[in-house]
């Protein structure tokens, strides 16, 4: 297999060789087209990935993809051919897919989220090389591309990392969307030209940030740090002399979202809680009277006795242990608002 492949990758650094000499797009897209499907073609035969238990046959086809990557990104910033870096990402998809559905059950978590990382960064960088070092003003298509690294990357890792270490999910889902902050900001820095992609970006890592609240958090937190960012967004596009029409609608989009989410979630959960307290109190309330009714005694007897004051301490103790098992009592014994309750204990002898 190691020589097919071999011989294959020399074909293909042949054809980029030519279309690099002539500037011809279609012998880069017939390059990078055959650079892809030969892997895939040999795990199909049979012969690829996942049949030996062995380091170097298990992690190749990433090496590969990650190498062919590289020399898509050679191809499209030497003549600026920037719509074969498309083909280079849905290319490294597919392959990394194939690849894990392979391996899946023979390699860890932390080896495949780090080739997923790899090829992740990889084609970060192509936004960077093109917009950041050359200067080149992005359009849709660059966007398009960098929503589709950010989305694939993230269900990804989920995918991958949900079971193990769920815990740390949300702080995950939060860096990722400071990294996008970050890089954003700095093509903005660098020109103004690249503000529709800084935008993209900038909206990917409010998404990605909101979406780590409920991830992280529960109960009234998420709703919390949702009106706390809305607010923070708010008063920032406020403060700015010029427009900043995009950040306040993402403060008036997270205001919303967390008015959702209250209506939605947050109301229905206090409402089951109120109904449960409402379904126990009257066990608690005729429990509670008699406590509070037994240190009275009976009429016209004097409670100073201390054989009385020992039996009152007696019956007070059998009502609160009453009052207790009421307030832990399932459900399904819940009486029913119509019905009526008969302690066990005789409130006669006690008022």
């Amino acid at each position: 297999m190691g020589v097919v492949l071999l011989l294959l990758f020399l074909v293909t650094v042949m054809l980029a060789i030519q279309a690099v000499r002539y500037e011809q797009l279609s012998l880069a897209v017939m390059a990078i087209g055959g650079a892809y499907l030969a892997p895939l073609a040999l795990t199909v035969a049979g012969d690829g990935p996942g049949r030996d238990n062995s380091d170097s046959e298990l992690i190749w086809p990433v090496g590969y993809l990650v190498i062919v990557g590289f020399g898509v990104l050679y191809l499209s910033t030497v003549h600026n051919w920037r719509w074969l870096v498309g083909i280079g990402l849905a290319g490294s998809v597919v392959g990394y897919m194939r690849w894990y559905l392979d391996v899946d059950d023979l390699i860890g978590v932390g080896v495949a989220q780090f080739s997923l990382t790899a090829i992740f960064l990889l084609w970060v960088s192509s936004t960077v090389l093109h917009h950041f070092a050359r200067r080149t003003k992005p359009d849709g298509f660059d966007v398009a591309v960098v929503v589709g690294n950010a989305v694939f990357f993230a269900l990804m890792s989920y995918a991958l990392m949900w079971d193990e270490y769920r815990g740390w999910m949300g702080l995950y889902a939060l860096l990722l969307g400071l990294f996008y902050a970050g890089v954003g900001y700095s093509l903005y820095r660098r020109s103004e030209d690249n503000a529709p992609l800084a935008h993209a970006m900038g909206v990917m890592a409010v998404v990605i940030g909101t979406i780590a609240v409920p991830i992280q958090l529960t109960g009234p937190w998420v709703t919390a740090v949702w009106f706390a960012a809305a607010l923070a967004f708010m008063a920032a596009s406020a403060a700015r002399d010029s427009s900043a029409t995009q950040t306040r609608f993402a403060g008036l989009g997270l205001l919303a979202l967390g008015t959702a989410w209250v209506v939605l979630n947050d109301v229905p959960e206090a409402r089951d809680l109120g109904m449960h307290g409402i379904a126990i109190s009257p066990h608690a309330a005729v429990a509670a009277i008699a406590v509070d009714q037994v240190p009275n005694g009976r009429h016209g007897q004097d409670v100073s006795e201390p054989n009385h004051r020992v039996r009152i301490a007696s019956q007070r103790r059998e009502c609160r242990a009453q009052a207790c098992a009421c307030e832990n009592a399932p459900a399904a014994n819940h009486i029913h608002p119509d019905a009526t309750f008969t302690p066990t204990t005789n409130l006669g002898t006690i008022f």
